[in-house]
């Protein structure tokens, strides 16, 4: 069911940002060996946790909710993505924090075992928050281009790189394509 899914986004991530606050990883957190260890734990569950469950899990929800962004004459509806565009949003936000956030922690100050678990985290969220703005930018500029604020025209042309001209080739083929309320035509 939904829910049981909803909680098993919620329960690995909340659970591993509790236990940071833990009297064990409190005491931990003031030996100095420790303490980067543990202040590192922390913001990772932390990042972790909000990215699972203020990005991810509202997008997922939505998605699963039975939304499709294609209609049944093979258009896509925009009113659909432009209702996604704030979530989009808000979930790049959330996931450009956790990556701030996560880019703090100074790997190398750790003890080796945790070094590889934490530069391996950093990647992760880094190559998500990239993904992130990507599907924010895509989901607010994408209606626009498919025509919702009006007919829309694009140019396409074609180059062959066979004979050489200052824009890279000769155009060996064109088009116009045309995009209406999420329709496009050639």
């Amino acid at each position: 069911s939904r829910a049981s899914r909803k909680a098993a986004y919620r329960l690995p991530c909340r659970a591993a940002r509790s236990a940071t606050g833990s009297v064990p990883l409190r005491l931990a957190s003031e030996v100095p060996v420790l303490d980067r260890n543990v202040d590192a734990a922390r913001v990772l569950a932390v990042a972790l946790d909000d990215v699972a469950n203020e990005a991810v899990q509202p997008l997922v929800s939505t998605l699963e909710g039975g939304t499709s962004f294609l209609t049944a004459d093979g258009g896509v509806d925009v009113a659909a993505l432009r209702t996604m565009a704030p979530q989009a949003q808000s979930a790049n936000a959330v996931i450009g924090h956790a990556a701030a956030s996560v880019k703090t922690i100074d790997a190398d100050d750790l003890l080796a075992p945790f070094q590889d678990k934490v530069r391996s985290a950093q990647e992760s969220i880094d190559i998500l928050a990239r993904r992130a703005q990507t599907l924010s930018t895509t989901i607010t500029t994408l209606p626009g281009m498919l025509g919702a604020d009006g007919p829309r025209r694009y140019l396409l042309a074609v180059q062959n790189p066979a004979e050489a001209r200052p824009t890279g080739g000769i155009i060996g083929a064109w088009a116009v394509v045309a995009a209406d309320q999420g329709r496009i035509s050639l």
